[in-house]
Parts: C-alpha cells; sequence; structure tokens
C-alpha cells in the first residue's frame, strides 16, 4: 500500500471527477463545422434507419447504429426522437445500438440521470470489451474508479480484454487523465492496465516516472513485453527492455518504426498486412518510411478514408516489388470494411486504382478517358471497358439508375465525381435490397471522413479492428 500512495504523490493525481468535455477537449469545436456534403449524408444515414427493416431480421441487426449515430452528430435531432430511436434498435437487438444508447445517455443526461432513465442492468455491458463507446463514456463522466472496480472483480482473461478496450477507448485521453487512470489501475491491483495505460503517454518521460513507482519484477517485466508495440500508437518509441540481446532490441526497434506507420492508416490496416503475409521487412519499412512522410506533408489524411492510404502504401510496394507480386503476397486475405461486393483486399485495391484513373476525367479535370491501368489484376482488366461506359454516362448525367447490377459500381464513380446529391438520390429511387442499404451505410461513413470524421479514432487501424467508437466530447 506505501507503493501505491507513493505513486498516486509521484503523478500528482486529482481527486476530483472529470467530465467528458473536460477530458476530451476539442470535440465541441468540430461539431460547429458545417459540412457542405452533409445533405446527401444524412439522406444516405435515413435510408439504413428506414430501409433496414425491409431486410430478414438476422440482417438488418447488422445495419442502424452508424447510421443513426451520424443522424445524431449531424441532424442534432431532439432528444426525445433520439431517445426513441435508440430505445427501439436496442429493442430490435441492433449490433452496437446499447453501446451507443449508453454513450449518448450518459453524454447527455449524466451517470445518474441516466441509472433512473436505463437502470442498472443497462451497465452491464460495461463487462463487454467490444462496447468501446460506453467504456470511454463511463470514464469521461468521471466513474473510473466504480468500472476499474468492477473489472479488477472479473476473471484474468476478461481483465485483460477489458484492459486492451479501456486503453482503446482513451488513447486520445490526455496524459494528466491517464496519470489518474493509472493511480485508480494500481489501487486495484490492475497493474497490465496500468502499464498500457503509461504506454500510451503522450510525453515519451512518462515511462520513466512510472517503472520508478513499480517493482520491477518478472511480472511487471511481461507486461512490459506485452505493451512494447502501443507506444507507436503515440509515435513514440518503445519502452526500454533492460536484458534484451541487442541483435533482439534492433530488430524489434524495426517492427516498432512499421507499426508507427500502421496506426498512421485510416481504417484498417495494409501495410502490416503485406508484412505478415510476406516477411519482407525492408520493402514493408522502406514503404511505411515513406508513408509516415506522405502523412506528415498532408498528402495522406489519417482521419480520411481509407482509400487514398492503401492507393499509396499499394502503389509503393509495386514499384518496389512489382503489382503481381503484391498481389500474390495478399493472397486471399479478406477485406471486412462494409462494402459491398468486395470480399478480398485484392478485389479493393482494384477498385481504388481504377476509381483513380477515373477521377480526372469524372470531375472535368480531363477530357479523355484514362488508359487502363497497368496495375489492375487480369480479372478486373476484363471489367475495365464497362467501367469507362459507366463513367462517360456519368459524367454526361445520363440515368444510371437501370441496371442494378451496376449499382454498386456507379455508386463508386459519382463519389468519385463529387456527384453527392446524385448518389444519395440513386441509392433512394432503388428498390430497399441488403445492396442499397449496405452501400449507403458505406458512402454514409466515408462522407463523414469528408466532413468531421466523427468515426475516425486515433490509431484505428491497429486498436479498432473494424470497430466503430461511438464519441459525444
Amino acid at each position: 500500500m506505501r507503493m501505491l500512495r507513493s505513486a498516486g504523490k509521484r503523478f500528482g493525481v486529482a481527486a476530483i471527477g472529470l467530465t467528458i468535455m473536460a477530458v476530451f477537449a476539442g470535440g465541441a469545436a468540430a461539431e460547429e463545422a458545417q459540412c457542405q456534403w452533409q445533405a446527401p449524408l444524412l439522406s444516405l444515414a435515413d435510408l439504413v434507419l428506414t430501409q433496414r427493416s425491409d431486410l430478414p431480421r438476422l440482417q438488418a441487426r447488422h445495419f442502424g447504429a452508424e447510421a443513426a449515430y451520424l443522424q445524431i452528430r449531424y441532424g442534432h435531432p431532439d432528444e426525445l426522437d433520439v431517445v426513441t430511436m435508440l430505445d427501439q434498435m436496442v429493442s430490435d437487438g441492433v449490433h452496437q445500438a446499447a453501446d451507443l444508447r449508453l454513450a449518448w445517455y450518459l453524454a447527455t443526461f449524466g451517470d445518474e440521470a441516466t441509472v433512473a432513465k436505463l437502470g442498472n442492468d443497462a451497465y452491464d455491458i460495461l463487462q463487454s470489451s467490444s462496447n468501446l463507446s460506453a467504456l470511454r463514456a463511463i470514464m469521461g463522466a468521471g466513474e473510473e474508479g466504480r468500472l476499474l472496480q468492477r473489472v479488477s472483480e472479473l476473471p484474468p482473461d476478461e481483465q485483460a480484454s477489458l484492459a486492451r478496450a479501456i486503453i482503446a477507448a482513451v488513447i486520445d485521453a490526455p496524459d494528466h487523465y491517464k496519470e489518474r487512470l493509472v493511480w485508480t489501475a494500481l489501487q486495484v491491483n490492475l497493474t497490465s492496465l496500468a502499464v498500457g495505460l503509461t504506454a500510451s503517454a503522450q510525453d515519451r518521460k512518462a515511462w520513466k516516472t512510472f517503472a520508478a513507482a513499480i517493482p520491477q519484477d518478472d511480472a511487471f517485466r511481461t507486461e512490459v513485453g506485452a505493451w512494447r508495440w502501443l507506444p507507436a500508437v503515440m509515435g513514440n518509441p518503445p519502452p526500454p527492455e533492460p536484458g534484451v540481446d541487442a541483435e533482439i532490441r534492433a530488430a524489434r526497434a524495426r517492427i516498432h518504426d512499421l507499426t508507427i506507420a500502421a496506426a498512421l492508416q485510416p481504417e484498417t490496416d495494409l501495410l502490416s498486412l503485406y508484412f505478415n503475409q510476406s516477411g519482407e521487412a525492408d520493402v514493408a519499412l522502406t514503404v511505411a518510411n515513406d508513408f509516415r512522410r506522405a502523412v506528415d506533408a498532408g498528402v495522406i489524411s489519417p482521419k480520411g478514408t481509407l482509400d487514398a492510404a492503401w492507393l499509396f502504401i499499394f502503389g509503393d510496394l509495386a514499384s518496389q516489388v512489382g503489382a503481381k507480386h503484391v498481389r500474390d503476397m495478399l493472397g486471399s486475405a479478406t477485406a471486412n470494411i462494409g462494402r459491398y461486393g468486395v470480399d478480398h483486399v485484392a478485389d479493393l485495391i482494384d477498385r481504388i486504382v481504377a476509381v483513380d484513373a477515373l477521377t480526372a476525367y469524372l470531375t472535368g479535370e480531363a477530357e479523355e478517358l484514362p488508359d487502363q491501368p497497368a496495375d489492375l489484376s487480369e480479372d478486373f482488366a476484363a471489367q475495365w471497358p464497362h467501367w469507362l461506359e459507366l463513367a462517360q454516362q456519368v459524367k454526361a448525367g445520363a440515368d444510371v439508375s437501370a441496371n442494378p447490377d451496376d449499382l454498386d459500381v456507379v455508386a463508386e464513380l459519382l463519389f468519385a465525381a463529387r456527384q453527392m446529391d446524385a448518389l444519395a438520390a440513386l441509392l433512394a429511387a432503388a428498390p430497399p435490397s441488403l445492396e442499397t442499404i449496405t452501400t449507403a451505410g458505406d458512402f454514409a461513413r466515408r462522407l463523414d471522413r469528408l466532413c468531421n470524421s466523427y468515426l475516425w479514432h486515433q490509431g484505428e487501424a491497429l486498436l479498432l479492428a473494424g470497430q466503430p467508437i461511438f464519441k459525444f466530447d
């Protein structure tokens, strides 16, 4: 207990609670920004919410939470309307709806009123690592002590899972708040969480301060090894590991540099996938360094869609080892990103390359149709002439809604042409279907990333694995 008290003094932890707005500063200012694509974004989100009931029940449960979140953030509906919408979605068993509802209730009404409205049972979801939004909201509301006490009473494997979720949820919190959580975690013997939170500090000196307060035993060294990768999400070097062989440290340092770049990717991680599939450390590290420079120069935005980042990474890899080799290394890796008709990473890369080639033509920056990109796969090359036909029709303003088989391709081309109202109208006119609703949800999320990027989260490609986090701070 003496060690814990000295750690508390060392970190200078305040004893007062912190509100969501105090912990995660900056959200309100972003909300003031008016987005030029707000109307089509809201139309697409509304389409998902209204048409999901036309799907079979098991399919319908996969849609709605992200669309509802975007409606709340951009549409600012009345509180009563939000309550009705979220309660119905939870009743319907919509995935992530309970997480969204608890996060919104806590941000809107506070902890006591939330308990009064939803009951204590609503807080049971905090024991699941899949509810990042609620975890963030309860901690931001100053209830981290109660949460961590509950976590400490769980079996060790569940503690470990929730530790990862908690760190992911508050990765962007300021260091003074993370220090507070470190102290709270140590009080209830959640050493792994405390080590992970310190590894996620923005200040590189935080590790030295923390390590001085903890006994340097085997258990501590095990936790340091488990979290050595996490400082990369903050752009920091790994923690020191005394006694580790110099050659091993050098190899780990190279992987750490790769991880720093991987954490900057929007949405999902292509760079690490290529490295893990190929084992080509030198190639991957070269691309990682190029990618970091592109981000630093503003060429790639971590808050944007994955398309520009993947185009850059694929192009850089292809320039070194050839496009065919890159595709061979990626193999049949799946792409679980919610884009209709795109099952594999290689399929998505083909689409990104094709859309990039057609964008200048579609936006009027070029008058002539482009040549077929050299980096397309053989399978996609057979589709290229049809994509050219559709691109001509989109640019001419022709009715492109006749063939339902072309819906997802036409939607891609309208998005590239920045004809967002036409995109929303195309999907609204189509019969309700799994394709229509999936595509509407996809482009609503993409438009968010052209606007205020509410669905973006720091280090998302490494920390979230495609899982949304709904923030109201």
